[in-house]
């Protein structure tokens, strides 16, 4: 009579559940690592959009004085969306922080100028915020005062941002994450605080990548744009323009013809023929220097050197890691990309 090995088959049943315990264990982590792949790979697709909304709006603002066909210069950001419309509003005040979703896009002239809607399906469209100076109001065109024109040594820190403590911030993309237990994005206004938490939701100047308070009650990802950044981008347009001044006023000349200053003299003080240079610059409608202001002045925090009668450079107080060769025969050479 054959008697069941009960050994056997309590081994055997050890072995079967083994196997159980290792597919399941299997097969969860791979369901973690497959929501950990999804997180990371929605992470780099913020982070993507979040630069590319940045890099649409430095180069708007780079580019502003040509967009609003001013006489007031580059440097100026356009209104947020405060109406949730997906347009830029069309008046801002330039005198305090203004914040609102990021416009889809800006129509001036007929003309649309797109920015980012990536996330708009989702009711997660970008926020953003603008320093008090650095957004456009068109209502004050012909009061070009040291509120209305942007230059390099422009403002001081106290009238931009700050992004955990860190000043010299002229705008913030903010990201919000999904909706908290305590924000209704279904409510008929467009508040902040159903979108923003942790106080980048109150229009003051300061913001955080983080709460202190309440970590757990915080998920806007936040991404900035400085001055330097900003100056970085209009420097290139300041330089054409200077170019186009120079080589516009060796043509008016009779021969010998020569950019600002005495080509004979390389070693002259650059003071000797700085205020040639600015009776040239003083035929521009916002290159040149304001009377009565102390900062936003073009001519005064331009450094101007005449390298022969053809070429000179330019470099701009605040931004020394940025210079410029200016080449009547040529064209404008970049040294250096950053201040």
């Amino acid at each position: 009579m054959n008697h069941p090995n009960f050994k056997q088959n309590g081994v055997a049943m050890l072995l079967l559940l083994l196997i159980f315990l290792i597919v399941g264990a299997s097969l969860m982590l791979g369901t973690f690592n497959n929501r950990q792949d999804i997180y990371a790979q929605q992470q780099a697709e913020l982070s993507s959009q979040l630069q590319l909304a940045k890099e649409a709006l430095l180069a708007f603002a780079a580019n502003s004085s040509a967009i609003y066909s001013n006489s007031r210069g580059p440097g100026f950001f356009p209104c947020p969306d405060t109406s949730n419309t997906g347009i830029a509003g069309t008046a801002c005040d330039s005198s305090s922080v203004n914040l609102g979703r990021l416009p889809e896009y800006i129509e001036i002239s007929g003309n649309r100028i797109f920015f980012n809607s990536y996330y708009v399906d989702t009711n997660r469209q970008f926020w953003y915020a603008i320093a008090p100076h650095y957004v456009y109001a068109e209502t004050d065109e012909d009061d070009r005062n040291a509120l209305n024109r942007i230059s390099i040594d422009n403002a001081t820190t106290s009238s931009r941002l700050t992004l955990d403590g860190t000043d010299n911030i002229v705008a913030i993309i903010l990201a919000p994450g999904e909706s908290l237990n305590f924000q209704n994005r279904e409510a008929a206004s467009l508040s902040a605080d159903n979108f923003l938490e942790g106080g980048n939701d109150d229009n003051d100047t300061n913001f955080f990548t983080t709460s202190a308070v309440d970590p757990a009650a915080f998920n806007d990802q936040l991404i900035a744009i400085t001055h330097d950044e900003l100056m970085a981008y209009i420097g290139s347009n300041v330089a054409t323009e200077i170019k186009r001044l120079l080589d516009a006023d060796y043509d008016l000349q009779p021969d010998p013809k020569h950019y600002p200053g005495d080509p004979d003299a390389p070693l002259q003080d650059a003071d000797e023929y700085h205020d040639d240079f600015a009776v040239v610059l003083a035929r521009h409608g916002w290159l040149m220097d304001i009377t009565g202001t102390n900062n936003e002045q073009w001519v005064s925090n331009t450094i101007y050197t005449l390298i022969s009668a053809t070429k000179a450079s330019v470099t701009f107080n605040g931004c020394a890691g940025m210079s410029f060769t200016l080449n009547r025969d040529g064209g404008v050479s970049r040294i250096g990309h950053s201040c």
